[in-house]
């Protein structure tokens, strides 16, 4: 498959319209990233966080593990992968989750298309010209032929609503 653009691909403003953009450097984004990039498009992730990870880079409270087996945390689409890493935990801690996806990360070469420390703030597509447009919390803008939304259902943080937890002062 041929790219959907050159690397050139600009619009009115300037700015380089990628063939994807994915918002989200978690399991899912990552997967995707990868396999798109398989394929020769030019893929851009714009991710929160200072890492990938997605959920297990965030939560890293005292005995965060995960309730799936580790296997399932096993990306099948390299054989070489699957055999050259040994989950430690039939259901593995936080850290160990986290070291994997930044093995994954490293091992396919996938940081230098993601774009850390970028918050998206707005997400919308331009018909007139059929670009999605991204615009971030540092007011930068991004825009893509496509947008993969890999925030996944824990992308946000949920502020339990207990009366006093304002005045709480503990962990």
């Amino acid at each position: 498959m041929t790219s959907l653009k050159s690397e050139s691909d600009h619009i009115n403003s300037g700015a380089i319209v990628y063939d994807v953009v994915i918002v989200g450097a978690g399991f899912a984004g990552m997967y995707m990233l990868r396999e798109l990039r398989e394929t020769g498009l030019n893929v851009l992730v714009l991710e929160e966080a200072t890492g990938v990870g997605g959920t297990w880079y965030w939560n890293r409270y005292p005995g965060a593990r995960c309730d799936v087996e580790s296997m399932e945390y096993s990306y099948s689409f390299s054989e070489e992968l699957q055999q050259e890493w040994n989950w430690s935990h039939r259901f593995s801690t936080q850290p160990e989750i986290l070291e994997y996806a930044n093995h994954v990360a490293d091992r396919f070469d996938l940081r230098r298309h993601i774009k850390f420390q970028t918050r998206v703030t707005s997400v919308k597509y331009d018909q007139d010209n059929q670009k999605w447009l991204l615009k971030s919390s540092s007011k930068e803008e991004f825009q893509g032929r496509f947008c993969v939304m890999a925030t996944g259902t824990l992308s946000s943080v949920n502020e339990p609503k207990f009366k006093g937890i304002k005045d709480y002062q503990g962990d």
